[in-house]
């Protein structure tokens, strides 16, 4: 953060990184990021408004924004109200129209940018690197590792990247494409942000799990090596008092243990590849250096127990399988699994993504800036920057 040096007084945040490869990380290209951002002019991209440029770093400055998705994923209340399906609640109607507002904006920032006329790659999609203004509006940060055939072709980057040379270690942890993984250069990069908007949606309907503070550990005699408490779903009425921690939001697929760590966790989940949910998977540089037990598709329903319930005479798949019907439905998990499959040319492309019945079918909450005619204003009397609030104002406990 920082002072806005034309406006004094106006809080800003301030970015400065190295023009020197030798202290920039692979493929992290500040001159890259620049070249880029200058393009860019979007609704839900955050763009910088001065810079500057020395003998040996890079500084500019953007409008400060306190807040990001990920905070509000962090709040216990950003959950829906589990009564029963039969009688939906308040809670649960808010909670659901203010996922699709979000992830709407989100993957609405994502098909700017990889329109063909800016083909633009993030690399890095994740609930830290997207904003959220006290309006509701979200902002798109951090292309620090982002991708653009003309510009990361180009000598003078840090890191130059041209189509067949690019860097495979991009995104983070549990948002990581998992051909990514397995050592290629020659990759679809604007596949990778799909998988990383799949896995981000999905945490939306995760459950939560509560973080023990050090206190609390000292006071009932655990150690480092204690596990935390499991992950559940936050109940109507739960008493907080005397509980000491910090929670957090399961993300679908763990990357604790590394890449292979994440791989398996991948892969117990959407089902180890074979010749039917993934024919090119043998191709990746790295595929055949280790081998995975073989695992079935699980029903993702069952690991996301904060979905929205679905339409009357609809009801979810007894069984996992990997690829989703041929035909659409109105539904978060549809959605979802649509992005999370293996064959990067499959995934849902992020202007389809917007044409998704379950964005569609139902008028959008949205804010100003972003709402057209057919959008909502307010629900139950709530702006789409108050609803945000009075989650955030509530905390992560």
């Amino acid at each position: 953060r920082g002072d806005h040096p034309p406006t004094p007084g106006k809080v800003v945040a301030i970015k400065s990184a190295s023009i020197l490869p030798e202290f920039s990380k692979q493929p992290h290209d500040i001159v890259r990021e620049t070249q880029i951002l200058s393009t860019l002019g979007h609704t839900n991209v955050r763009s910088f408004t001065i810079y500057e440029e020395d003998t040996s770093t890079v500084h500019f400055w953007m409008p400060f924004i306190p807040h990001s998705v990920y905070d509000l994923l962090r709040c216990p209340s950003f959950a829906p109200n589990h009564s029963p399906a039969s009688s939906p609640s308040p809670a649960r109607g808010k909670f659901a129209v203010l996922a699709r507002s979000l992830i709407y904006q989100i993957a609405s920032a994502i098909s700017y940018l990889h329109d063909v006329t800016r083909g633009v790659a993030h690399r890095d999609i994740k609930p830290r690197n997207i904003l959220l203004t006290p309006e509701g509006c979200i902002k798109l940060i951090d292309f620090g590792i982002s991708w653009q055939k003309p510009v990361s072709s180009l000598p003078n980057n840090l890191w130059p990247e041209p189509p067949n040379e690019l860097c495979p270690h991009i995104c983070t942890g549990p948002y990581r494409a998992p051909e990514t993984i397995f050592g290629p250069t020659n990759y679809d990069p604007f596949a990778v942000d799909l998988w990383s908007l799949g896995a981000l949606c999905a945490e939306f309907f995760t459950s939560l799990r509560l973080i023990p503070d050090d206190d609390s550990d000292d006071e009932s005699g655990n150690n480092l090596d204690s596990e935390c408490p499991k992950p559940f779903i936050f109940p109507k009425n739960y008493e907080l008092t005397g509980m000491r921690g910090s929670w957090a939001r399961e993300s679908l697929f763990d990357a604790d243990r590394g890449s292979i760590g994440l791989a398996w966790s991948i892969f117990k989940i959407r089902g180890t590849p074979d010749e039917t949910t993934w024919p090119s998977f043998g191709s990746l540089p790295d595929a055949g250096k280790v081998s995975f037990i073989d695992a079935k598709p699980v029903a993702l329903y069952k690991l996301l127990p904060n979905l929205p319930p679905l339409s009357d005479g609809q009801s979810y798949p007894a069984d996992g399988t990997h690829f989703p019907p041929e035909q659409p439905c109105a539904s978060s998990l549809d959605f979802i699994q649509r992005l999370l499959v293996y064959p990067p040319e499959r995934r849902m492309r992020a202007v389809y993504a917007l044409r998704h019945p379950w964005l569609t079918e139902q008028p959008l909450l949205l804010p100003q800036e972003c709402r057209s005619d057919d959008n909502m204003v307010s629900y139950n009397g709530e702006t789409l920057g108050e609803m945000i609030h009075s989650y955030l104002a509530a905390g992560p406990l």
